[in-house]
């Protein structure tokens, strides 16, 4: 068991997933969000030097970096979701809430403290 758990804390897709937990629940705490308006949290620009100005979050850099892709859409983030549901990862899981059968309302996500 303690291999198994040395290789799962030295997986790189587990350390990107557990940022990207950690970086969803700093946003959205156990309230229940959309692809949308995670998009609309990684575009938040960031204060540094007591000035604003266009700096990324660390959402947003964390979502390029499992995209692989500069320019995020809702649809992108989307992905990342759903290929991330029911994973456990830094103390959270990813759950997708239940909607209406043939429902066409955005799919709503909610994390869970695991432990």
């Amino acid at each position: 068991m303690e291999y198994v758990a040395e290789a799962y804390a030295n997986d790189p897709e587990s350390l990107e997933v557990g940022n990207l937990f950690s970086a969803l629940y700093d946003q959205f705490c156990d309230r229940p969000f959309t692809a949308q308006e995670v998009l609309q949290a990684a575009h938040t620009t960031t204060a540094q030097d007591q000035g604003y100005y266009n700096h990324t979050n660390d959402l947003s850099d964390i979502l390029k970096d499992i995209t692989g892709r500069y320019d995020l859409t809702s649809k992108s983030i989307g992905r990342v979701l759903n290929n991330r549901k029911d994973r456990i990862s830094s103390g959270f899981k990813l759950r997708q809430l239940p909607q209406p059968q043939n429902s066409k309302v955005a799919a709503k996500y909610r994390l869970q403290l695991t432990g």
